[in-house]
């Protein structure tokens, strides 16, 4: 829901645009102006149609349905593809079929569709040779001032030292003894943690009864698994290229790390994971939402069982926020100082006690999870004549595979 355009002019491609949550906003791509363009043969230069003049940058709108803007690379391999067959018989006709045709002209773009309505997709494309560099340039429509390439570097570098800062307030690796080598891996560690927290949406394949071949023998014939109703998460990912999607195992080891960075997100990501809790406390442990997340997944491992339970570490994050405040003093009487939809009420609470409160908030949940360990995991106690009534036996596992963990 919103607006598009996009122009390359004087070596710079640019998209405005306006949504309802974002307003007006403005995206510039900027090539360095020491990138240097392949050269181009005499012999293929000025053909008639196609672009040869070396322009840093280039091209190309499309307008695709909504449902499959998400399988934008498809689409733009198809237009790439069919413009290099039209540029290859200029070429082979120009030269007769004698000339090598170089891929810097084949592939290129020739800024098609940029200035016509209705396109949702943009694609701008650089053909370099050796080392190069481009900006891109995000601006809101509110901004006062302009920020240009001259100045992104000096601005890249304050924020540099504000995270260089921050990062050694929140871990105290350096006062620790930890090594310049050590930090800096570190710091690229919690870099690449908070660059893969992403937002989810859509509908995952859910199975209302037990997988057979991986429940007790008395488990009943599994039936078809359906589309759940969309719903939506917030969460970090475990791999951005390779598992760009939530984790729930995953998910208590990077809380554990982005609590002391950023407590309030950390909650926020949690209280995310425990809203897709359903009213028997279970949460998918693969959070497979929608068609593109589940093209990236083989058919056998897309539906979620109801007996699959993975371990409860989200529960770690929860705990250590609630040490934090015990070490420091804080009553562990509940307090209720948020408002409906999680505010704070003015000049109620401080910091530490708002942490509190969020924790308060979650305790619903925690104890509807542990219900459903309880009755879903529940180890087998018959042979015990003093068995502890919190025993768990895995379910989801075999002798040689443990799918859930």
């Amino acid at each position: 829901n919103g607006t598009l355009s996009t122009a390359v002019k004087d070596d710079v491609a640019t998209v405005r645009g306006m949504t309802p949550d974002l307003g007006k906003f403005r995206i510039r791509i900027v090539p360095a102006q020491s990138n240097q363009h392949p050269d181009v043969p005499k012999d293929l230069r000025n053909i008639g149609g196609i672009r040869t003049s070396g322009s840093k940058i280039s091209g190309v709108s499309l307008a695709v349905p909504k449902t499959d803007v998400w399988k934008a690379k498809d689409a733009f391999q198809d237009v790439l593809l069919e413009s290099a067959r039209t540029r290859a018989r200029a070429m082979a006709e120009r030269t007769q079929g004698s000339a090598q045709l170089p891929g810097s002209l084949l592939f290129g773009l020739d800024n098609a569709g940029l200035r016509k309505k209705g396109k949702n997709l943009f694609f701008s494309q650089m053909i370099v040779q050796g080392e190069f560099s481009f900006d891109v340039i995000y601006e809101c429509a509110d901004k006062t001032s302009r920020i240009d390439s001259e100045a992104i570097d000096a601005i890249a570098s304050n924020r540099r030292k504000e995270f260089d800062s921050r990062f050694e307030a929140s871990f105290n690796l350096r006062e620790k003894g930890f090594s310049d080598a050590h930090i800096e891996m570190a710091r690229n560690a919690l870099s690449s943690l908070i660059g893969g927290i992403g937002y989810f949406h859509g509908s995952g394949l859910v199975s209302s009864k037990p997988k057979p071949e991986y429940e007790a023998e008395e488990a009943e014939e599994a039936e078809e698994a359906e589309l759940s109703e969309p719903y939506s998460l917030f969460a970090t990912t475990p791999s951005r290229p390779f598992f760009p999607r939530g984790f729930l195992w995953d998910e208590g080891f990077h809380q554990l790390v982005l609590r002391q960075w950023d407590s309030d997100l950390s909650l926020e990501i949690i209280r995310s994971w425990f809203s897709t809790m359903d009213k028997n406390g279970w949460m998918a442990r693969e959070q497979i939402l929608g068609d593109e997340a589940r093209s990236k997944v083989p058919r056998e491992f897309q539906v979620q069982y109801p007996n699959f339970a993975n371990p409860p570490t989200i529960l770690f994050a929860v705990e250590a926020m609630a040490e934090q405040l015990l070490a420091q003093g804080i009553s562990m009487k509940p307090v209720d100082v948020l408002q409906a939809g999680g505010a704070l009420e003015e000049g109620t609470c401080d910091e530490q006690c708002l942490l509190k409160s969020k924790l308060d908030s979650l305790v619903p949940f925690t104890s509807k999870l542990l219900g459903f360990f309880r009755s879903s995991q529940a180890g087998d106690n018959s042979m015990d004549s003093s068995p502890s009534k919190n025993g768990y036996r895995w379910r989801g596992r075999t002798e040689n595979h443990t799918l859930t963990s």
